[in-house]
């Protein structure tokens, strides 16, 4: 999954359709890839991989 920017999160959120989300796997750290991981990974319980 890609975090997208920071404060991108409502419509990432708006886009999981309330779907369970138990891993976030990074595959690398650019902003735009992990800019809204933080706040994903807190809002679903999902570990950071």
């Amino acid at each position: 999954m890609d975090t997208c920017l920071p404060n991108r999160t409502p419509a990432i959120w708006h886009e999981l359709a309330g779907a369970p989300v138990s891993d976030i796997l990074i595959t690398h750290y650019d902003v735009d890839h992990i800019g809204s991981l933080a706040w994903l990974a807190e809002k679903s319980g999902a570990a950071a991989q």
